[in-house]
């Protein structure tokens, strides 16, 4: 059985929580105002690629707004401030990032939700059961390559697995191929620190060197970022 995971989207998520994380004085990313800035983006299905309508977009102990029919959404957040934000619908795992909002804003901004029946599918090939008390966590490299991977502080029920060829799900501790993310499953709630492993001779920074605790909530699945050379 394959599960079309869409490599290209792969890239946009993590070109995503690169976007919000990096600082701007500049514009681009929508008006300010008493101090908030506008960051925007889209929600979209992981298998298909298509848009999510009707999706709740939300900042932790903030602001929260539906997505329109082409899957857009805007939040006024606080310039500076360590934001966890997630996309909720019926049907679908919810999608997190964490990101520093800068000063500029933000735009393009994308949650790649995860329905439950494609959970489902990916579950039964390599025979486990999703736990919707606990969370995942997908974790992207920012390189084409093999060997990289990544150790959790938080306590981790399955093994995690990446995708062959960005369709085919296989149990590893690393990425294989011309893979770019790795996927942890049924991860105890609360927060987990992130390690990077990386082949002899490559480095691995985050994307957002501001968060060390990243949050792991029930049935939802969140993105983390490095940048690998």
């Amino acid at each position: 059985m394959r599960f079309e995971a869409r490599t290209g989207l792969l890239l946009a998520i993590a070109a995503s929580v690169a976007a919000v994380a990096c600082s701007s004085s500049g514009g681009g990313g929508g008006p300010s105002v008493a101090g908030n800035t506008a960051v925007s983006g889209f929600a979209v299905d992981f298998a298909t690629g298509n848009p999510v309508s009707a999706a709740t977009v939300a900042a932790m102990n903030g602001p929260s707004v539906l997505t329109a029919a082409d899957g857009s959404w805007t939040l006024m957040l606080a310039s500076n401030a360590t934001v966890f934000a997630t996309a909720s619908k019926s049907n679908y795992i919810n999608a997190e990032i964490g990101a520093i909002v800068p000063p500029g804003g933000a735009t393009g901004v994308t949650f790649a939700m995860i329905s439950q029946a494609a959970a489902g599918a990916v579950a039964a090939v390599l025979g486990f059961t999703v736990d919707t008390t606990k969370g995942g966590l997908a974790v992207y490299f920012g390189t084409v390559g093999t060997g990289y991977g990544a150790t959790l502080s938080a306590a981790v029920a399955t093994s995690s697995f990446t995708f062959v060829n960005g369709t085919n799900p296989v149990y590893s501790r690393t990425t294989l191929q011309s893979n770019q993310v790795l996927v942890f499953v049924n991860v105890a709630p609360g927060t987990t620190t992130i390690t990077p492993t990386h082949p002899a001779g490559r480095t691995c920074t985050p994307v957002v060197p501001g968060i060390t605790n990243w949050r792991v909530d029930p049935n939802t699945i969140s993105a983390v970022a490095f940048n690998c050379l």
